[in-house]
């Protein structure tokens, strides 16, 4: 049904919510004449075919409920004069905090967008007051001097922005074809209410007690759908507490809990995967290693036996005459001296040319032999030594890796003992108060019970003493008759 409705309607009809980015992680910075400011935010920027707003948004906590809630810096095209893209770098401290929180991993990744105001941004609150605390007092501050600046720029991630959508905000921006979006404003706090903040002290009065207006989320107008099934603003808060005496509720109390704050993004880390496989890759070229030694072992034991056999093959042939052993004198093709017996020339063995032919292709096989087998090794000489390099350089990379890594880690260690640390202090200081709470409602129902009691007491002692007057009076009375 909703795919034939659609192609009903044309495009003109149409106006989709564009989200150019939602619940990003940002770096705002801004020069001022006697100071500079560079805070981190969360940063919303939506853009309708007509309509425009952007949100920066900065935690506080409640005072009355303890509860985080959320306080806006609004900016709309009333207030937004123009939105370029910057092809400037990062400044470094800038770039380590966004690559520290893992949000990316060069400058290069980093965009930034500067933003011209043509009149002061709008604070926003919920209609509650807020604790003083000197972080967070310091956040409204540079909130509040944000929404005073004439320009700023926002170093954002670039994977956390839809360029796209950023560019057509930007050519919108410049051709003033975009309206404001103050209905927007409506659908903050859940529909409650939200009050403009022109002074920081205001954030830490006690705000007027006034009941929730009346909202609908599916027919607020300019409530969109990124508004409307985005992160709720504040959590429920405790009603506000009547004069008087405390009742005290059946169900526990519940402490407003923190544990979500160990539980943030934080980036996957990835060195295990990597130790993991160069130790893969370590281990193969172990067994590599090991497989060329028992090879080169087999081809030193094949060098020394063809060693031993042209050696033997050199030696000269031996006769057997009797008891004595004398070597063989080879057979001339001329005729033998006269001075040499016939009977010493045939009577032992001796070498003949076939041999001796034989003996030398022997050799000369030997010698090829022992050519390729020293080849061979010299070839896995150069093969070990290539292995024991790059054995070398992968374990000097896992070392660079290890160490980034490791100093990432101390980095992260550091960062989640400092966020325990407060996370505990804000316990201790929310168990305190909810102790204090708790003692002043058991005083007070403790003295109203004795009142009680004492009220009883004394009326009786009246009753009393009235009686006996009047006992007395008559008494005297009947005396006098």
């Amino acid at each position: 049904m909703l795919v034939h409705l659609s192609s009903r309607i044309s495009i003109d009809q149409m106006e989709p919510h564009f989200s150019v980015a939602s619940n990003a992680f940002v770096q705002v910075y801004a020069n001022l004449q006697d100071d500079s400011i560079s805070r981190p935010y969360l940063l919303d920027i939506a853009f309708e075919k007509e309509k425009f707003h952007l949100k920066l948004r900065a935690q506080a906590r409640l005072w009355s409920s303890l509860r985080k809630t959320i306080v806006y810096l609004f900016l709309d095209a009333s207030h937004v004069e123009s939105l370029v893209v910057c092809d400037e770098v990062a400044p470094p401290d800038i770039a380590s905090t966004l690559i520290k929180q893992g949000r990316c991993t060069t400058t290069s990744e980093i965009t930034c967008l500067q933003i011209l105001l043509k009149q002061h941004g709008t604070i926003l609150a919920p209609r509650a007051t807020l604790q003083k605390k000197p972080a967070v007092r310091e956040d409204m501050e540079a909130l509040m001097r944000l929404s005073r600046c004439k320009t700023f720029k926002i170093y954002i991630p670039s994977d956390s922005i839809d360029k796209e959508k950023l560019s057509g905000l930007c050519n919108a921006l410049a051709n003033s074809s975009v309206r404001p979006a103050p209905d927007v404003v409506k659908t903050l706090y859940e529909g409650r209410g939200s009050n403009i903040v022109t002074n920081i002290d205001d954030l830490w009065t006690l705000a007027p007690v006034e009941g929730p207006p009346s909202y609908d989320a599916a027919t607020a107008a300019g409530a969109s759908a990124h508004e409307l099934s985005g992160h709720l603003d504040t959590e429920p808060s405790r009603g506000p507490r009547a004069p008087g005496k405390r009742q005290m509720s059946p169900e526990p109390r519940q402490t407003p809990t923190k544990r979500h704050a160990l539980t943030e993004k934080v980036a996957p880390v990835t060195w295990e995967a990597v130790i993991a496989a160069q130790a893969a890759q370590l281990a193969r070229l172990n067994e590599q290693v090991a497989a060329q030694a028992v090879q080169m072992a087999a081809f030193n034991t094949q060098l020394a036996t063809l060693r031993e056999e042209m050696q033997h093959s050199r030696r000269p042939p031996m006769v057997d005459a009797g008891s004595q052993t004398e070597p063989a004198v080879p057979v001339s093709e001329h005729h033998s001296s006269p001075a040499t017996p016939v009977s010493q020339q045939h009577s032992s063995p001796a070498f003949f040319p076939n041999s001796a032919s034989q003996a030398s292709t022997i050799e000369n096989s030997i010698e090829d032999r022992l050519i390729m087998l020293e080849d061979g090794l010299i070839d896995e000489q150069r093969i070990r030594r290539s292995l024991n390099e790059k054995i070398d350089n992968n374990d000097e990379r896992i070392k660079r890796t290890l160490d980034v890594e490791c100093s990432g880690l101390e980095h992260a260690v550091t960062e989640l003992e400092s966020r325990v640390e407060d996370i505990e202090n804000d316990f201790r200081e929310d168990l305190r108060q909810e102790m204090s709470l708790e003692l002043q409602t058991k005083l007070e129902e403790f003295i109203e019970f004795r009142l009680e009691d004492v009220e009883e007491v004394v009326k009786n002692d009246v009753r009393m003493a009235m009686e006996n007057a009047s006992y007395n009076f008559k008494m005297d009375l009947g005396w006098v008759e």
